[in-house]
């Protein structure tokens, strides 16, 4: 609703028809990244106005093709962690 009333903004009236807590749906699109300006008009109306969105998150490179069946070289790209089964502590002095 901000987004499509542009410069004019929404007054906390507006807001209330479609979500209720306007004051706590504010906070979490201000704590998401987008920009919020609110004026007073007085009798406890507030016009709120968006300003600017939030950047976009950097997208993650995906991690280079690895040609092994094994899903864990697969998933972090290095070989598999060799252990002894009997070093695990669930093991410890049994032989």
């Amino acid at each position: 609703m901000l987004i499509a009333a542009g410069d004019r903004g929404c007054t906390n009236g507006q807001l209330w028809e479609i979500a209720h807590a306007t004051n706590s749906r504010i906070s979490d699109l201000r704590s998401r990244g987008h920009k919020i300006i609110a004026e007073c008009e007085g009798s406890g109306t507030w016009r709120y106005t968006l300003t600017a969105m939030p950047e976009p998150a950097p997208r993650e490179s995906a991690a280079p093709a690895v040609d092994s069946a094994d899903w864990y070289v697969q998933q972090t790209g290095e070989p598999r962690p060799s252990a002894d089964a009997l070093d695990l502590p669930l093991f410890a002095g049994v032989r």
